[in-house]
């Protein structure tokens, strides 16, 4: 009975390992809100938990529906680096919520790695109904 606990206790850590490596994003989701006629960013933080390098990063916007605003990447360092295990760069994304209706937009931000798996992170922008500024 020892040797069956050791087992499972062993494969329980490897199992929490394996679901926790690769590249991680925070936050993850991105969600905005805000005035029509305004522009709103937020910052991704982007991370290696590995196994090994993360190498040549890159970071894309896929639109997946909606038609009200937009949603853009305003400043990336991820773009083209290569992350040891623990390192990380950020993605900055702006929103501009449009006018003059209410509505929404949603992407997919895909953080790709020539080494790990494809992170996807949902990124939607609501424009809430009022008068534009």
């Amino acid at each position: 009975m020892r040797f069956r606990t050791v087992a499972l206790a062993i494969t329980s850590l490897i199992a929490t390992a394996a679901a926790h490596a690769g590249i991680v994003a925070s936050p993850n989701p991105v969600n905005f809100t805000g005035q029509g006629g305004r522009v709103y960013f937020k910052t991704v933080t982007v991370t290696n938990q590995g196994p090994g390098f993360a190498s040549n990063l890159n970071a894309s916007l896929n639109w997946l529906s909606g038609s009200i605003g937009d949603i853009n990447i305003g400043f990336d360092t991820c773009t083209g680096a290569t992350l040891a295990v623990g390192g990380s760069c950020t993605v900055r994304l702006v929103f501009d919520s449009g006018c003059p209706y209410a509505g929404w937009i949603s992407y997919n931000l895909a953080i790709t790695s020539s080494t790990l798996p494809t992170l996807t992170v949902p990124t939607t922008g609501t424009t809430k109904a009022g008068i534009c500024v």
